[in-house]
């Protein structure tokens, strides 16, 4: 038995040098694309919570000093960074900044905003009413998480709250 001689070189089984290289540069791309998308949604993730925790402090705080704008008898700005509101029974209560944080003071401090938010730029604002007309009291501060100089930007988040209120006329 003879053995045929073919003319075309023999092929073995497998992949080529260069088709392997191709594969793991492909590989290595979608690798390095699927990385960057997660770090951006997880970044972006950290963002909307930080935010989330500033807006929650602020609305509560806004929304307690508000109520106490509507149900004050006498409202007062001695100075641009404090309110004083005098309710019916004569009892005064103070609203500002202490210690970084939005507080009422009747006696002693009470928080309005949690430790790990810092309060800025507390004003106030008396507009007196005319003719029979209720006065008017503008109260705006600024609300941080975290610190812009040391923190990623993503783990900042800054917010203004602000209200102008009309205080009753009984």
């Amino acid at each position: 038995m003879e053995q045929a001689v073919s003319s075309e070189p023999m092929r073995e089984d497998g992949y080529t040098l260069i088709e392997v290289l191709v594969v793991i540069t492909l590989v290595a791309l979608i690798a390095i694309t699927a990385t960057r998308l997660l770090f951006t949604s997880l970044a972006g993730a950290g963002k909307a919570s930080a935010l989330a925790v500033v807006k929650q402090n602020g609305d509560h705080a806004i929304g307690v000093v508000e109520r106490a704008i509507r149900d004050a008898r006498v409202a007062d700005c001695p100075a641009p960074s404090s309110l004083i509101l005098t309710d019916g029974n004569g009892v005064d209560t103070t609203y500002s900044i202490v210690s970084g944080r939005v507080a009422s003071t009747i006696a002693v401090n009470v928080f309005l905003t949690s430790d790990r938010i810092v309060a800025e730029s507390f004003s106030c604002v008396l507009t007196p009413g005319s003719s029979g007309s209720p006065d008017v009291v503008f109260v705006s501060f600024q609300l941080r998480l975290g610190d812009p100089s040391a923190d990623r930007p993503s783990e900042v988040a800054v917010e203004r709250f602000e209200t102008r209120t009309t205080l009753r006329t009984y």
